[in-house]
């Protein structure tokens, strides 16, 4: 493995990303990909880490999932597919669309990660219109 190598898994490993750890009782799934290389973040990448990436110039694991959308590293869990199969099997999992998760992370101004916590995001969105209607 190169020393300036990123991730423990090898460019082309079969993984499967999601929201949360997946050990929780609940998964928030957002699907399976594959992870195709290390970038600097582009504009579509949300939160504080990938801002820093960005303005830095850091390399982040870059995943294409299944649908043909990418996402990075810094924004969510992901593993080695085969490996995480056998944990998902005792766990309810929810599905998430990315572009919708990425819109509420940036709503909320939230890592992405974060974002799908529904009582969170509630409470979030509730202090955001208040305070907007209270500041016109």
């Amino acid at each position: 493995m190169a020393e300036d190598k990123i991730s423990h898994y090898d460019i082309g490993t079969r993984v499967v990303v999601s929201l949360n750890h997946p050990q929780e009782a609940i998964v928030y799934l957002l699907g399976y990909g594959i992870y195709v290389s290390d970038e600097i973040p582009d504009e579509s990448a949300v939160g504080q880490l990938a801002d820093h990436c960005r303005k830095m110039g850091k390399l982040n694991p870059k995943i294409v999932l299944d649908d043909g959308r990418h996402v990075y590293g810094s924004e969510v869990f992901w593993g080695d597919a085969a490996q995480l199969e056998t944990l998902f099997a005792s766990r309810q999992i929810v599905h998430c669309d990315l572009d919708d998760e990425r819109q509420k992370a940036r709503d909320l101004n939230t890592p992405l990660f974060g974002s799908q916590e529904p009582d969170m995001a509630s409470i979030l969105l509730a202090a955001k219109e208040k305070a907007s209607k209270l500041h016109g």
